[in-house]
């Protein structure tokens, strides 16, 4: 595979011209119906700036609503950026302490510290492949190494960097694969990878489609010099692997190199939000401005008057009224309660995986459960990509034609916490809508949160702090006070 300019990933798109044939570029049919499920999650990970470029698309304009009007609101309007803060916080959730790596082989060492040939540490690549296990329910490694012509020593393999390395490949970008099944062997026959390459264009710079086609026996990359012309074959190199060195992690598997993103329906919670955000955004800023209402006045009477302070409207009618009018704000009080309630569907939504639930009407066993699914959802993704960064290792061994029996550790002591964002006013919220909580109920709650120490208790309508050591009775040491009955 041989050394080329600057690649980075593409933003592939779903849209195909039916009109035109298709050619190397053209996504898969099943890439297409996965990508369905990505466009949303996608979308609000880019943050306001990328909800805002789509527009209506994400953002609907109101019937006879002007385009004046809906520019003024879709640049008023701000992304509360729920879905994002969650896959970041569950992929950081594992990455508390570095990956660690035994048993490595001396001519892989490197790996630990730079895993892609640009600096990038086997803990930081680990941490952006589990958000992508997160944020899409599959993403990919390709184990790559890099070949140039003639004969080189190791000093220049050195110096070139002539080693494995392993190159994260976001499933928006392979757009395209095809299987082999021989027997009961499912094997890779061929992967498309759609990339943008950054070339030099006199003083600046400019993009270059290029689609890289990896089979067991060959690497041929694509290019497209013009946008208005067809791929062109820019090099073709051997593939001495024999095999598709692609490694697949998946999140949410639904199929053979298929899957939809694990926190999809957070994401269209999301989105609800945004678009009532818009709208009582809107709301606030039109009532928030009073307006004037004025009865009684002759026909063109207040033409050219100017409203403002110290300024005087006067007339001979003696039933003529000039008042404000102002909003009574209570259907912003009711939207914005509706926007409350919805935060805490999001923030309960995010903890099924981060932490137990919060408060809610489930028993203690209940709980309990939920808290041992949510463990191991994030512990079972944790596991997978450990097995496949195993894998990767074994690839790059068999590049160099040595034996990688790496043993990798990724967020073995996962925990997840028992206290989410605002969890002490999710409980307060919880009382007022439910009519009150017992005391008891109140204190286990706070106490499982580790807001209150496990000695306090109620006893007799009161919150006391009961000792948990037995104290020893100085004047008979043989024998151990008992808590007294409580007035």
């Amino acid at each position: 595979m041989a050394a080329e300019d600057y690649v980075h990933n593409a933003p592939s798109t779903p849209y195909v011209d039916k009109t035109k044939k298709a050619d190397v570029s053209t996504p898969s049919l099943a890439w297409r119906e996965m990508y369905k499920h990505f466009e949303l999650p996608n979308a609000l990970m880019g943050g306001t700036l990328e909800m805002r470029k789509e527009k209506t698309k994400w953002l609907p304009r109101e019937p006879k609503e002007g385009w004046d009007a809906y520019r003024n609101r879709l640049n008023r309007t701000v992304l509360y950026g729920a879905y994002r803060r969650t896959v970041k916080a569950l992929a950081g959730l594992a990455f508390t302490s570095p990956v660690t790596a035994d048993n490595v082989p001396d001519e892989l060492e490197y790996l630990k510290e730079d895993v892609d040939n640009l600096g990038t540490s086997l803990t930081s690549l680990a941490n952006q492949l589990l958000e992508e296990q997160l944020h899409f329910g599959i993403t990919h490694i390709l184990v790559d190494m890099p070949q140039i012509d003639g004969t080189v020593t190791l000093a220049q393999k050195d110096e070139l960097k002539l080693r494995p390395y392993f190159t994260p490949n976001s499933p928006l970008n392979l757009i395209s694969w095809t299987l082999d099944k021989t027997g009961g062997l499912v094997n890779l026959s061929e992967i498309r990878i759609k990339e943008i390459v950054v070339e030099k264009d006199g003083w600046g710079e400019k993009e270059v489609e290029q689609v890289r086609q990896v089979t067991p026996t060959e690497v041929t990359l694509w290019r497209r010099p013009d946008k208005n012309k067809d791929f062109e074959v820019y090099s073709q190199t051997s593939n001495s692997l024999g095999y598709v060195p692609l490694i697949t992690i998946y999140g949410n598997k639904t199929g053979i190199m298929t899957a939809t993103p694990p926190l999809e329906d957070l994401a269209w919670l999301n989105l609800r939000h945004y678009q009532k955000l818009s709208d009582l955004d809107n709301i606030e800023h039109i009532v928030n401005v009073p307006f004037l209402f004025g009865k009684g006045f002759a026909d063109g009477e207040l033409n050219g008057t100017t409203i403002g302070a110290y300024r005087l409207i006067s007339t001979d009618r003696a039933d003529a009224d000039l008042t404000f009018v102002e909003h009574s704000g209570n259907a912003i009080s009711a939207s914005q309660a509706s926007m409350d309630k919805l935060e805490q569907r999001m923030a309960s939504m995010g903890s099924d995986i981060i932490i137990r639930k919060s408060v809610d009407r489930q028993t203690a066993t209940a709980r309990k459960i939920d808290q041992s699914e949510s463990i191991s959802l994030l512990q079972i993704m944790t596991n997978e990509l450990e097995s496949k960064l195993h894998q990767a290792f074994i690839v790059a061994g068999d590049w160099i034609d040595i034996e990688a029996d790496v043993m990798l550790n990724i967020g073995n002591d996962l925990k997840t916490s028992d206290a989410g964002p605002n969890t002490q006013d999710l409980l307060v919220k919880f009382i007022q809508e439910n009519g009150g909580m017992s005391v008891d109920q109140a204190i286990k709650e706070l106490q499982r949160r580790g807001t209150f120490a496990d000695t306090y208790k109620e006893i007799g309508g009161k919150l006391v702090e009961q000792e948990t050591k037995e104290e020893v009775n100085e004047d008979n040491p043989q024998e151990v006070e008992e808590p007294g009955e409580m007035p």
